[in-house]
C-alpha cells in the first residue's frame, strides 16, 4: 500500500492529532527536506502545493471578533469568489460542521473545513486576524489565524493532502509568527513559497 492510500484512511482529526504530537520545535529533523514528515507530503500526487489553492485575492485581513462572524464572513467570500454555488449552504455547513467540533487545531490557528456535492474543485481562504478570537480550540488558546477549505465531498485524500500542507506551515514558530504580522496578501503567500 502506498503512502498516498494510507493518508486516505486518515481522518482530519488523526492527521491534526499526529503532527500536534510531533511540533517542530521538539522534532525538527522531522520537517527538514530530507525529514519523514517533507517525505510524507513529497510522494506521487501528495507533491501538490499550497499555492495552487490560494491567491491573493482568498487572503482577508478581518476585524471582526466573534467566531461565527469570521466563518460567515469567509465563506461568503468563498461565494463572491466563485468557489461555490450555493452561499447559503456554504456557511451553513460551516457553521454546523463548528458545532460538531472546534476547528481550533491549537497554536492560536484554525481551519474550519466543509466537503459538498456542489464544490467542483477545491479551495482555501486565509484570514488573519487583527485581535485574538476565542475559538474554544484544543490547546485553549485564541485563534490569530484563520484557513478555511472547501472543496467536493468524495475527494478526501485531497482534502488531507492540503491540510497537511498547511499544517506543516503553521507547526514551524517562524512562519506562523511571520504569518501573523503579515499585513498584504504577497506576505501571507510568501510563508507558503517553498510548499
Amino acid at each position: 500500500m502506498n503512502i498516498s492510500n494510507c493518508i486516505s484512511r486518515l481522518n482530519a482529526n488523526d492527521l491534526v492529532r499526529y503532527i500536534g504530537a510531533c511540533p517542530e520545535e521538539v522534532y525538527p529533523s522531522l520537517y527538514k527536506p530530507s525529514g519523514s514528515f517533507y517525505a510524507l507530503l513529497d510522494v506521487g500526487e501528495m507533491s501538490m502545493r499550497i499555492l495552487d489553492y490560494l491567491n491573493e485575492t482568498s487572503i482577508l485581513f478581518l476585524k471582526e471578533t466573534h467566531k461565527d462572524q469570521i466563518l460567515t464572513t469567509m465563506a461568503k467570500k468563498a461565494a463572491e469568489s466563485g468557489y461555490v454555488s450555493s452561499e447559503k449552504a456554504f456557511v451553513d455547513a460551516i457553521l454546523e460542521r463548528e458545532t460538531i467540533m472546534s476547528t481550533g487545531i491549537g497554536l492560536q490557528v484554525a481551519i474550519p473545513h466543509a466537503k459538498m456535492d456542489g464544490i467542483k474543485e477545491f479551495f482555501v481562504l486565509a484570514a488573519v486576524l487583527e485581535k485574538d478570537v476565542p475559538w474554544d480550540s484544543l490547546d485553549k488558546k485564541p485563534v490569530r489565524l484563520v484557513f478555511m477549505i472547501g472543496g467536493p465531498s468524495d475527494r478526501q485524500s485531497d482534502y488531507l493532502m492540503i491540510l497537511s500542507k498547511i499544517t506543516l506551515v503553521i507547526k514551524n514558530p517562524e512562519r506562523r509568527k511571520a504569518l501573523m504580522a503579515a499585513k498584504t496578501p504577497q506576505a501571507v503567500l510568501d510563508a507558503f513559497a517553498d510548499l
